[in-house]
């Protein structure tokens, strides 16, 4: 597919350009979803679509038990991932929060959150929780990232107004607690330890 270039196209765009159409000329999804318009603002992304494509034909081939064609592949990631996703998306109005980015974008940034949280938790983590999580902690908007700034200021100060004052210095070496060897709070969390 031929790529659009003129002298005000900046690097980055033109290798995002050139990436496009190289995912374009691998999926041929312009040929398949004519419709079909996936822009993306930074480049190296459209190879993690194809990453996601591949990963979703080979899933594709073990649920159908046979081997499927790549082109039927690419419709099915189009049709049955990328689609819904994009149109819940859509609907949360998260694309306010990332004005200078596209709902290809958020696909992938959301994808990628939403393992990370899978990872995290052990449990599968919906759609939605996973867009709200997102757009809570990452908004570009300036107002809520000031609002975000303020809670958290604020919070750490209620925290630290209702912890427990520290316990009074010993007045003599009497009054030290023995510690003994089978003291296991002393001990890291087995969790550190696995790391």
């Amino acid at each position: 597919m031929p790529v659009e270039l003129t002298r005000e196209v900046q690097p980055d765009e033109m290798i995002i350009k050139i990436e496009y159409a190289h995912f374009l000329d691998q999926t041929d999804l312009n040929t398949l979803r004519p419709d079909a318009s996936i822009e993306l603002t930074e480049p190296g992304r459209y190879q993690q679509l194809l990453e996601h494509i591949h990963v979703h034909h080979y899933y594709l081939g073990l649920q159908q038990q046979h081997d499927v064609p790549y082109h039927e592949a690419v419709a099915s990631w189009y049709d049955h991932v990328y689609l819904p996703n994009v149109q819940v998306i859509r609907d949360s109005g998260i694309l306010k929060d990332f004005p200078k980015r596209t709902e290809a974008d958020l696909y992938l940034w959301i994808t990628y959150h939403r393992d990370r949280l899978r990872e995290r938790y052990g449990t599968d983590i919906d759609l939605q929780m996973a867009l709200t999580h997102f757009a809570q902690r990452h908004s570009e908007r300036p107002l809520p990232r000031v609002v975000k700034a303020v809670t958290r200021t604020i919070r750490a100060a209620i925290e630290a107004a209702t912890e427990a004052a520290a316990p009074p210095m010993p007045q003599s070496a009497e009054e030290v607690p023995a510690l003994s060897f089978d003291d296991t709070e002393l001990d890291p969390p087995r969790e550190m330890i696995l790391q």
